[in-house]
């Protein structure tokens, strides 16, 4: 019985420690900067701007990210603000491992998220 409580305690612990998520603080906010193609969001303390300033540069046709190392808040500006092109940011944060984005205390899915937000 040990065991089980053991191998479902660490597997639990594993799930939420590698569940990455980038936060998005102000949902009204949020949706102004939609308007003009602009996104922040913040992604895990533990993220590094050698690593996001890498993955931003394969999309440089879609956007560009300026990542602060310090606040963690990697600021995106759509280069054509388009449903489309908002599509790809999910690819730049999957890139980034991140799995799911928290808005108003509500954690949503990559593709949730894309579905009730950015589209």
């Amino acid at each position: 019985m040990k065991t089980i409580f053991s191998l479902l305690f660490f597997t639990f612990t594993s799930l939420v420690l590698l569940s990455q998520e980038a936060t998005i603080d102000n949902k009204l906010i949020f949706f102004k900067h939609k308007e003009i193609g602009k996104f922040e969001f913040k992604l895990p303390v533990d993220s590094k701007k050698e690593a996001v300033d890498q993955y931003a540069k394969y999309y440089l046709n879609y956007f560009t990210v300026d990542f602060s190392e310090t606040t963690k808040i990697a600021k995106i500006s759509m280069i054509e603000n388009t449903q489309e092109n908002r599509k790809i940011i999910m690819r730049f944060l999957g890139a980034n491992q991140i799995q799911n984005v928290v808005i108003d205390n509500r954690t949503y899915t990559l593709m949730d998220f894309y579905n009730n937000y950015l589209q």
